[in-house]
């Protein structure tokens, strides 16, 4: 099986050894994403479970206080 590599921009890549993505808002997310794994992997998973409880309890506490 043969894999086509189509850049943004229309070139055409057998591999994608060696190329660099640029950094960029696009790709910030992406770098960062990969990073967190390679450094423990668990790190994002465990930030976003954090942000859903916080938001939970900040709804929580909103919903309480309308009370």
């Amino acid at each position: 099986m043969k894999i086509k590599h189509i850049l943004a921009d229309g070139r055409q890549l057998e591999t994608l050894k060696g190329y660099t993505l640029p950094y960029n808002g696009t790709t910030e997310t992406a770098y960062r994403l990969l990073a967190e794994l390679l450094r423990g992997g668990g790190a994002v998973e465990q930030q976003e479970t954090k942000q859903r409880l916080e938001a939970y309890r900040g709804a929580e506490t909103a919903e309480t206080a309308a009370y």
